[in-house]
C-alpha cells in the first residue's frame, strides 16, 4: 500500500523501528559475537541504567575486536586478566542521535553525511527507537516517490570492484579497502555471480570465530564463492521500486545489474537509492 504522504513529509514516528535491540554497559564481547553469529544484528545502541544512549557498537566493531583477541585469549573465551571483555572497551562514544521532532529529510541526510546505517531516536533523552537504512528502503518501496518508477540504469555504479570467485575473503576485503568501496562483485570469468558487502565478510568471519569458540573447530579458509547469497541480479530496465523491495526483503546492501546475457552492467547500492530520496 502506497504511503499517503511523500516520504520526506512524513513524521519520523511513522518510519522508525520501536523497542530496538540495545546493549548495556555490562554486555560482553562474547555475547555480542553470538548475536552477530546467531541473529545477524548489525548495530546496538549502548544504554546506561537510565536508558540514556552513551555509545554505539557495530558488527564491524565486534568482529574486529574478536579477531584481535581470538589467538591470544580463545582458551579463556575472550577474557583477559580483568575478566570478560566489556563493551566499553570497543564501543564508540560518538553517537549521532535524533529526536522525534527531527525532519525525516534531516535524519536521512545525517545518515548519508556521517556514513552510518542507523540513528538512535530518543524521547526525553532516553532511547525509544532506531531509524535505519532498511526503514528508509521500506518506505521508498511502498511510496509514490517519482524516482520509484525510474529505471535503475540511471543510477548505477558502472565501475564496481570485481574479484574472482576463488578469492579469499581477506583478498575481497583488501580490494574493497583499496578502492574505498563497501562491496565487490564476485565474477566467474565475464559473468557476475553476486555481490559481497563488507557486512557479509564480517558475518562470515563471526561465523568462523563462533565455530572455533563453540565447536572447537579449526579456523577455515573462506572464499568469496562460499558466502555469496542466492543470486539476485536485476535488469537495467527494472524500476528503482523493485530494486528497493528486493534489497529490503533480502537485507542486501547492493544488487548486481546484468543484461539478458548475464553480462555485468553495474551495481545499484542502498546509498544510491537513499540519495535519490533526497
Amino acid at each position: 500500500m502506497a504511503t499517503a504522504k511523500p516520504i520526506l513529509d512524513q513524521s519520523l514516528s511513522t518510519i522508525v523501528t520501536y523497542n530496538p535491540m540495545s546493549a548495556s554497559l555490562d554486555t560482553t564481547l562474547e555475547e555480542l559475537l553470538e548475536q552477530v553469529y546467531m541473529v545477524g544484528f548489525h548495530h546496538w545502541p549502548v544504554i546506561d541504567e537510565d536508558q540514556h544512549v552513551v555509545g554505539i557498537v557495530s558488527d564491524e566493531d565486534v568482529v574486529r575486536t574478536a579477531a584481535m583477541h581470538e589467538s591470544a585469549h580463545m582458551s579463556n573465551r575472550f577474557c583477559d586478566a580483568r575478566g570478560p571483555i566489556r563493551i566499553t572497551e570497543f564501543m564508540s562514544s560518538k553517537v549521532y542521535a535524533i529526536s522525534y521532532d527531527t525532519d525525516v529529510s534531516t535524519a536521512l541526510r545525517m545518515m548519508l553525511d556521517k556514513g552510518v546505517n542507523s540513528l538512535p531516536v530518543t524521547e526525553d533523552d532516553r532511547l525509544s527507537a532506531m531509524v535505519t537504512s532498511s526503514d528508509f528502503l521500506r518506505e521508498f518501496s511502498f511510496s509514490d516517490h517519482d524516482a520509484c518508477r525510474a529505471a535503475v540504469k540511471t543510477y548505477l555504479d558502472l565501475t564496481p570492484v570485481q574479484v574472482p570467485f576463488d578469492s579469499s575473503i581477506e583478498e575481497v576485503k583488501m580490494a574493497c579497502e583499496a578502492e574505498g568501496a563497501i562491496y565487490a562483485v564476485v565474477m566467474n570469468g565475464d559473468f557476475p555471480l553476486g555481490v559481497i558487502s563488507r557486512r557479509d565478510i564480517r558475518r562470515a568471519k563471526s561465523r568462523d570465530l563462533a565455530r572455533v569458540m563453540y565447536l572447537s573447530e579449526d579456523p577455515k579458509s573462506i572464499r568469496a564463492a562460499d558466502i555469496i547469497r542466492e543470486s539476485h541480479s536485476i535488469l537495467p530496465t527494472d524500476t528503482m521500486r523493485s530494486a528497493a523491495q528486493t534489497m529490503h526483503n533480502m537485507q542486501l546492501q547492493a544488487l548486481v545489474v546484468a543484461n539478458h546475457q548475464n553480462e555485468l552492467v553495474g551495481v545499484l547500492t542502498q546509498e544510491q537509492i537513499l540519495q535519490v530520496m533526497l
